[in-house]
């Protein structure tokens, strides 16, 4: 009973203390309801990788800034976690994950199979001596040194899997060790319950106990012991021993319950009452972590808390200048400092206060747009109202009433508001561009050479003496001036679908000159630059920026450039965005950076003397150094394939259709079938400060050339993908936009279908070839016989018989020979010359070839087909022989009958005779 109870309190002392928020520091908590196993942490580690392992009272879980992964005891499968109380995790030099456990021994993860191998207590020797595992690490040579809750210290060699304890010796007297001297060395641990243990270096490790501290050498064996003297304030402050860290300076330090002791190394004694890593011994239980970001991770009875240094810049502490108060007015559109006021413009009123007071106040009811400054005088353009001029010394107003004939503005709805070179001031509304001498008094509206017609959203006049106009519908407009501020020239810059150089919206909504004499304008649509060589009548060339470039939102509300040359962009929804001209580099701040909301006001923004920037917000007022937004978290994550889905399903390791060999982590490459095309892939970018900022690209090769912006979500799906090679390119950024631009790359196949391979092209060849074989073979077979059929049984037919098959080219011209003989039979002028000609041949060529086809020359085949159809009229008619012999092409009867007897061997009448028989 007495083990229990001390157990417990080793294994639960993070669950009876809960830390405090503390100075400096912002912290966020996670627990079972945002997808954690159990709430009871006891251990928090980053792995090679940099996945972080929590080990709870119910399984370990892997996370990645987004899910978690539990790992739990499984009865009936041998390959899962020993036992679900995990106590810590420990990496070794081969990549395996150790697990410790209360009750169910030690465990070796595979993190490429996520199979696990245990450990468990056994009764042999060489087998561990506790199934209470607390605590491990593993020297220089690769040897595990463990502690256990009630067996010790254990040695385990990798290698050969023989455990070695180092128990507390037998004849173990405390209140003699608290006494002996510091020199005195011991044959074993001053407790069985080991709590953590540290290298000091190759030959020494400490060890935190239940009872007291000891550093034990292993090159002999033995133990020294460090305890609590309550006469020595320099002793350990306490006997019970939580944890053990060295800080980044190589400091060591020892956790206690609710304090924290540093040891002094020459003096070999501790140094109580200062906080370790900046937490405050009141909030120091639970075991911590330190990562390389300068985070630290803390366990606690609820959950894990992630401690991260705190600092809101976009809160810039006013000193005694501004009052504190002017960050909760809402809705502000413009500032101005002037005559030791400082005015603020909202739609909630006018606001003034002294500089150096801490009072606000409300100076008019009215909601303002804009302000102008002008010597004692403040001029106010109200969206609502009209017109105002303001005498400061005396804090008169007087309000322009509308007027048609010059004596005041030609409407009240006033949005903008900007002062020439030459002192006259200009408004801008909806349907309204005035401009007002305040000399005269004069307000007019008809002069210019190309008016807008629809509303005015934005003034700005330039250090070329030009005004800016942006329009709700028209673009913007330019107005170029001679020496006595006459408008000389307007021109008009539109959005042109078909010019990609064009300005990339026609709602023009902010308009600012930077230090290099640049004009940049926000639209509805993106981020514009026009050159500041651009001048009057110079094809404008417009350099755009949009939320495909990564731009946080295309619609631009307001734009201030600071003392360094960076562009700060106010979105409609997305928060600030910092732009770097000259490198193109893109950083978005938002709600985790300490933005009061993501939504600015249109025109709200303000350059305070100092340098300071000032945004309005729906929240109220933003108001920073930019020096002060350095970059704090430059760690480049790294980026890991999490999980891959078939048609929405998770695969498996070695399961399925198409097993994963090993996890998504480690797959360089995978192997899908033709209906396989379907494809999710998640990712994730191993940074845990706020990892909801961390934002993706990716590019799935050879369908994409370019890069495709996916934000913060960090998977991404295909359908449908035809068969074939495909390269998978992930690449990520921290929430400071520092980027892992080699990124995680997977190389996948889709196989084609079996009637699309090599082997189904094969033989398709083959049977294609052997049907145009038969083809042919059939085509000259018809061909032949339609010549039998028609010719006769005669020499020449024969001779066709001769020709194979496949011998189409010299069968085609056979059927051209017999049909011109065909034509020409009974022509008894019909010549050889003649008959080549008609073929386009030459005699000899003519003569070659038939005797090549058929064995036989042209003039022999001519005078076989005249015999063979005197054969046929004989046998078919009651011709004469005279009449026979005209009709087939010879004018001598005489001849016709000597040739026919001696070819037929019988004279004519004799075989018409046979033939009527």
């Amino acid at each position: 009973m007495k083990f229990n109870c001390t157990l417990f309190l080793l294994l639960a002392i993070p669950l009876l203390i809960k830390a405090q928020p503390t100075q400096g520091w912002e912290h966020t908590l996670r627990g079972v309801t945002e997808g954690l196993s159990d709430n009871n942490i006891f251990h928090v580690f980053k792995d090679s990788r940099g996945f972080l392992w929590i080990s709870t009272q119910n399984g370990v879980n892997r996370w990645d800034g987004y899910e978690f992964k539990t790992y739990n005891y499984n009865p009936s499968d041998t390959n899962s976690l020993s036992g679900n109380w995990v106590n810590f995790t420990l990496e070794d030099r081969s990549g395996f994950l150790w697990f410790g456990t209360y009750g169910a021994g030690l465990c070796r993860f595979d993190p490429r199979t996520e199979k696990f191998v245990r450990f468990p207590k056994s009764n042999q020797p060489n087998g561990l001596n506790s199934d209470v595992v607390t605590c491990a690490i593993q020297d220089a040579a690769g040897v595990l040194w463990l502690g256990t809750a009630n067996g010790g210290l254990n040695r385990f060699d990798p290698a050969t899997h023989i455990f070695s304890a180092f128990p507390k010796p037998a004849n173990f007297n405390e209140e003699a060790a608290k006494t002996a001297a510091p020199t005195t060395r011991f044959s074993g641990p001053p407790s069985v319950h080991i709590t953590c243990l540290l290298e000091e270096n190759e030959h020494t490790i400490w060890l935190g106990t239940a009872f007291g501290l000891s550093r034990f050498d292993k090159r002999t064996g033995s133990f020294e012991y460090f305890f609590n003297d309550p006469q020595n304030p320099r002793s350990l402050p306490n006997n019970f021993v939580y944890d053990l860290h060295r800080s980044k300076e190589g400091e060591f330090w020892v956790q206690l319950p609710r304090a924290w002791a540093r040891f002094d190394p020459q003096r070999s004694d501790f140094e109580s009452g200062k906080p370790f890593l900046g937490i405050p011994s009141d909030a120091s239980q639970g075991r911590f972590w330190e990562d390389a970001t300068g985070s630290v991770w803390q366990c606690l009875d609820k959950g894990f808390r992630h401690w991260h240094p705190s600092h809101n810049p976009f809160q810039l502490d006013l000193g005694t200048r501004y009052p504190a108060g002017i960050f909760a007015l809402k809705r502000i559109r413009t500032l101005l400092e002037h005559a030791g006021f400082l005015w603020i413009a909202s739609e909630e009123g006018l606001f003034r206060c002294r500089i150096g007071e801490s009072r606000v106040e409300r100076f008019l009811p009215q909601g303002f747009h804009a302000l102008l400054a002008n010597g004692d005088m403040l001029w106010a353009a109200s969206k609502t109202a009209g017109f105002f001029r303001i005498e400061i010394p005396t804090s008169t107003v007087y309000q322009y009433p509308l007027s048609p004939n010059g004596r005041g503005p030609t409407a009240n709805n006033l949005i903008a508001i900007v002062q020439d070179a030459w002192g006259n001031i200009w408004l801008g509304g909806h349907g309204i561009l005035n401009r007002f001498d305040p000399q005269s008094g004069i307000f007019s509206s008809d002069f210019f050479p190309k008016k807008p017609s629809s509303s005015i959203l934005s003034l700005f006049f330039d250090r070329h003496k030009r005004l800016w106009v942006g329009t709700l519908s028209e673009g913007v407009f330019v107005y170029s001036f001679d020496g006595k501020g006459q408008i000389t020239e307007a021109e008009q810059f539109r959005y042109d679908s078909k010019n990609l150089s064009s300005i990339s919206n026609d709602i023009v909504l902010a308009i600012w000159e930077d230090r290099q004499g640049e004009m940049w304008f926000g639209t509805d649509g993106g981020l514009n630059r026009l050159p500041a060589d651009w001048r009057p009548g110079k094809v404008a060339q417009f350099r755009r920026y949009l939320r495909s470039e990564g731009l946080a939102d295309d619609k631009i509300m307001s734009i201030r450039d600071d003392d360094l040359g960076n562009l700060w962009i106010g979105h409609l929804s997305h928060g600030l965005t910092m732009l770097s001209p000259n490198t193109g580099k893109l950083r978005t701040f938002g709600l985790a950076d300490g933005l009061p909301s993501t939504l600015f006001y249109w025109t709200s923004a303000w350059k305070r003397p100092d340098g300071a920037l000032c945004f309005g917000t729906t929240e109220g007022l933003v108001a920073f150094h930019p020096d002060s937004l350095v970059v704090k978290n430059t760690l480049v994550p790294s980026v890991f394939f999490t999980e891959i889905q078939l048609f929405n399903k998770k695969l498996e390791i070695g399961k399925g259709e198409a097993p994963l060999l090993e996890s998504p982590i480690f797959t360089p490459n995978l192997d899908f079938s033709h209906g396989q095309n379907s494809l999710t892939f998640c990712f994730a970018a191993l940074n845990f400060v706020h990892p909801e900022l961390n934002r993706y690209a990716y590019r799935l090769e050879p369908l994409d050339e370019d890069w495709s912006d996916l934000g913060t979500r960090h998977e991404v799906s295909f359908s449908h993908l035809p068969h074939g090679l495909y390269t998978l390119r992930v690449k990520a950024c921290n929430n400071e936009g520092v980027w892992n631009e080699a990124g995680a790359v997977l190389q996948f196949r889709i196989r084609p279908p079996w009637w699309q391979t090599i082997w189904a092209y094969l033989l398709y060849f083959l049977l294609l070839s052997g049907g145009v074989w038969l083809l042919l073979r059939a085509q000259v077979r018809a061909a032949k016989q339609r010549l039998w059929q028609h010719f006769g049984q005669t020499l020449a037919s024969v001779a066709m018989e001769k020709l194979p098959d496949n011998s189409g080219p010299d069968l085609e011209f056979l059927l051209q020979l017999y049909k011109l003989l065909e034509l020409h039979i009974g022509d008894e002028y019909f010549s050889i010359e003649q008959m080549a000609k008609l073929l386009a041949l030459s005699r000899t060529q003519l003569h070659r070839k038939t005797i090549e086809v058929t064995g036989f020359s042209a003039g022999q085949l001519l005078q076989n087909l005249r015999l063979d159809r005197a054969r046929q009229l004989f046998a078919e008619t009651n011709l004469t022989v005279a009449e026979v012999a005209f009709r087939c092409g010879f004018s001598d009867p005489n001849y016709f009958s000597r040739l026919f007897s001696k070819t037929q061997g019988m004279t004519p009448t004799e075989f018409v005779q046979g033939v009527r028989a």
